[in-house]
């Protein structure tokens, strides 16, 4: 009689187990769902050297362009009389253009356009 009970009780939890397993997703199926993996492409990337070179050359054409803009707005700022377009040079030290700039503001002062 023990024999019987022991059995039945192993039969229903066997039975249990597998009807849990057949309910049960797979994990093939959800593979779908899953996100695709993220590309990485190391710590630098892919780029070569050219791509570095380009990369270095446009930066340096974009602060020359810069570079440019800034004294043409000193030169106009020295042309309606701004003295304080001199420390402006003075800080960027580039002493042919203080030395520019401050010939415009004398000229400008003493009514002499020829300088």
């Amino acid at each position: 009689m023990t024999a019987i009970f022991i059995i039945s009780i192993f039969v229903l939890v066997l039975t249990s187990l597998v009807i849990y397993r057949s309910k049960r997703s797979t994990s093939i199926t959800d593979a779908g769902d899953a996100l695709p993996p993220p590309h990485f492409a190391g710590l630098f990337g892919n780029r070569s050297a050219d791509d570095d070179l380009s990369v270095a050359v446009e930066a340096k054409l974009v602060a020359e362009r810069e570079r440019e803009e800034h004294v043409r707005l000193l030169r106009v700022r020295a042309e309606r009389g701004e003295r304080e377009v001199l420390l402006d040079a003075l800080a960027r030290r580039d002493k042919i253009l203080y030395d520019e700039l401050l010939a415009s503001l004398v000229a400008q002062a003493t009514g002499d356009a020829a300088l």
